[in-house]
C-alpha cells in the first residue's frame, strides 16, 4: 500500500493502524523533506519512506524491499540521517567509523553478505558489528538502531 502522508491529518496513527490491523507493508510519500517526519513514519511502521517526487524506478525497488519486509528511505532521508549519525547532540560519537558504515549500509537495504562484500570484509565481521551497534544504542532491531542512531 502507498499512502501520501501530505494528504492525511493524522497519518501516523492511520499508518500505524493499517500496519497493526491489517498487516500490510506501507510505502509512506512525504512532500516535506524532514527527518523528524521520516523517523516518525518508521517508528509507526512504514517499510519505506520516500520523497513525495520520487523517480518511478525508486518506486518500484520501494515495493520489492517493502515485500521482503524490509525498511527503504530516500536518498535524502538517508543524507539527513547520516547527518545526525555522525553528530550526535554531544558532538561525540557513539558508533565508531566502521560501525557507521555498516548502519548506514543497513539503512540502505543492503543484507549482510552484500555489506561484506562491499566493505571487502567478512559476513561475520559484518554481524559482529551489527551486534555491536545493537549493544551500543541500546536497541533490539536494525530499524530501532537506524532511528537510535539518528539521535
Amino acid at each position: 500500500m502507498v499512502i501520501d502522508v501530505s494528504l492525511l491529518r493524522d497519518s501516523s496513527r492511520i499508518l500505524q493502524d493499517i500496519v497493526e490491523n491489517h498487516n500490510a507493508s506501507v510505502i509512506t510519500l512525504s512532500a516535506k523533506d524532514d527527518v523528524l517526519i521520516y523517523e516518525s513514519l518508521i517508528e509507526f511502521g512504514s517499510a519505506a519512506c520516500l520523497d513525495k517526487r520520487v523517480a518511478p524506478k525508486e518506486l518500484c525497488d520501494a515495493i520489492r524491499v517493502a515485500s521482503s519486509g524490509k525498511v527503504m528511505l530516500s536518498r535524502s532521508a538517508i543524507a539527513m540521517f547520516y547527518t545526525r549519525l555522525n553528530n550526535n547532540v554531544h558532538g561525540t560519537r557513539v558508533l565508531n567509523h566502521r560501525e557507521i558504515e555498516i548502519l548506514k549500509l543497513i539503512a540502505q537495504g543492503k543484507r549482510s553478505k552484500t555489506i561484506a562484500s562491499i566493505l571487502n570484509i567478512s559476513t561475520q565481521t559484518v554481524q559482529t558489528h551489527s551486534t555491536n551497534i545493537l549493544k551500543k544504542l541500546g536497541a533490539t532491531s536494525k530499524c530501532q538502531a537506524i532511528i537510535l542512531g539518528c539521535k
